[in-house]
């Protein structure tokens, strides 16, 4: 079958957006994405940080997304974060090697020494990972994920562990639980910057803004308020 033709150009927001969640979703329907995330997380990055979008069109239809820029969890200069999707039923085209083209060619020409991306090691990743591989990139960290079936776990079992917890005077509270704190998102920043020291991802690590960590964790529309906990002493008062 003759491949057929495609354009790449420059990422418009939010027109392409309702284009783009559609594509990632159908790359990895673990973790759907909406056009309405698209633009919070747009409006979250952080102004002071480069970052390159590109989309692959075919036919007026959105096929492939690639976007490279500085990694705000590690910044350095010369250090950039990126990747690319190309729909399931548009690959073998040539659409991400003209996407991988792009990005690299953009970031070397601002002189980028490292380029990280991430992707799972799931058999729909396993092209994608041959792909990385063919072009030099080697695998520095794993982030595993654990999953918990709520439906059918025995919940009872933490009852004394709770208990314990209880009886040394520690709280589980939800984040929705403290919104009358107005030092709630400061102090989850604080802390959340404590913890973060503690990820072994083999850089130094940066902190982000107050600010833009407040859009980017506490207003991101996939963190449930209700769902999320703190342990929390009363009786002490630490930043």
């Amino acid at each position: 079958m003759t491949p057929e033709p495609f354009t790449l150009r420059g990422l418009r927001t939010p027109q392409d957006f309702p284009g783009v969640a559609a594509l990632l979703s159908a790359a990895d329907p673990d973790w759907p994405v909406t056009p309405d995330m698209l633009v919070v997380w747009d409006a979250a990055h952080d102004p002071n940080l480069y970052r390159y979008e590109l989309v692959a069109e075919q036919d007026g239809r959105i096929v492939g997304v690639g976007n490279a820029g500085h990694d705000d969890f590690a910044f350095e200069e010369w250090r950039y974060f990126g990747g690319l999707t190309v729909h399931p039923d548009a690959r073998g085209q040539g659409i991400g090697r003209a996407l991988y083209a792009a990005l690299t060619e953009q970031l070397r020409a601002r002189g980028a020494q490292d380029i990280r991306t991430m992707l799972s090691d799931q058999d729909r990743d396993a092209p994608g990972r041959a792909f990385l591989a063919a072009r030099g990139f080697t695998r520095t960290w794993d982030r595993f994920e654990s999953r918990l079936h709520t439906d059918a776990a025995e919940l009872s079992t933490f009852d004394d562990l709770m208990g314990a917890v209880a009886a040394d005077g520690v709280q589980l509270r939800s984040v929705a639980d403290l919104a009358g704190d107005p030092e709630r998102d400061r102090r989850l920043w604080e802390l959340d910057w404590k913890l973060f020291q503690d990820v072994p991802m083999g850089q130094t690590l940066t902190r982000r803004p107050f600010d833009a960590w407040v859009r980017q964790e506490i207003e991101d529309p996939t963190f449930s308020h209700d769902l999320s906990f703190v342990a929390v002493r009363p009786d002490v008062q630490d930043p």
